[in-house]
């Protein structure tokens, strides 16, 4: 979503009260070749953010503070101190022999196809699957029982796993799809930062644009 300046000043006025934006907002820059650097404020008060270069990504959030005048403060928190999973949600029941397991992020966007599962067979044999292009992965229920979501290793030093049974799962989790689909996805570590939130992006004290607003 591109904000205009009107959009931002109306979110202005509402920082009186909040002291969040109204709506989640993405921010954006190049910081070398195939390097980037976003981050993402939400209307709860949390941002995510996420920088590195090509799948080799640095991933932190925390809370941040937005006053009317559009000073951002931004409190860094420990990533175990939100849990990855928003929800699971079983959905349809099966007609035959196949279910569908849909993952989506923060947002409710589809997670991309570099999410990688293993699932684990009535014998208990694993094997290794990721998901379509559309957030996707179809199951034979009759062959698999459970289905474990490897790529959460990479930044939770926990194993979730998924029964499989008649019905269809829907996953909704509670970070961005950007800490969840590069295939060398770790923590980071940053220091309180202060901003300026302006309606063509975040600026320093030094009133230079640092981050774009993301289309």
């Amino acid at each position: 979503m591109k904000l205009t300046a009107t959009t931002i000043i109306f979110y202005f006025f509402s920082v009186a009260l909040h002291a969040q934006l109204q709506k989640t907002s993405h921010f954006h820059r190049k910081t070398g070749w195939l390097c980037n650097e976003n981050i993402m404020l939400d209307s709860t008060g949390l941002f995510f953010q996420e920088w590195g270069c090509e799948s080799d990504v640095r991933v932190t959030f925390g809370k941040y503070n937005l006053t009317k005048a559009g000073r951002l403060r931004l409190k860094f928190l420990p990533l175990d101190s939100i849990a990855p999973i928003a929800y699971i949600k079983q959905t349809d029941v099966a007609k035959d022999s196949v279910v569908k397991v849909s993952l989506l992020d923060r947002e409710g966007k589809a997670i991309y196809s570099s999410f990688q599962l293993t699932l684990v067979d009535t014998a208990g044999k694993l094997e290794r699957k990721w998901l379509d292009d559309h957030g996707l992965l179809l199951i034979n229920r009759l062959r698999y029982k459970e289905a474990i979501l490897d790529q959460l290793l990479l930044i939770y030093n926990e194993v979730v796993s998924i029964p499989i049974n008649d019905r269809s799962v829907e996953i909704r989790f509670n970070l961005p799809g950007s800490f969840l689909e590069a295939s060398q996805t770790s923590r980071g570590t940053r220091q309180q930062q202060i901003l300026f939130v302006k309606s063509d992006g975040l600026y320093g004290n030094t009133k230079k644009r640092l981050y774009q607003l993301a289309d």
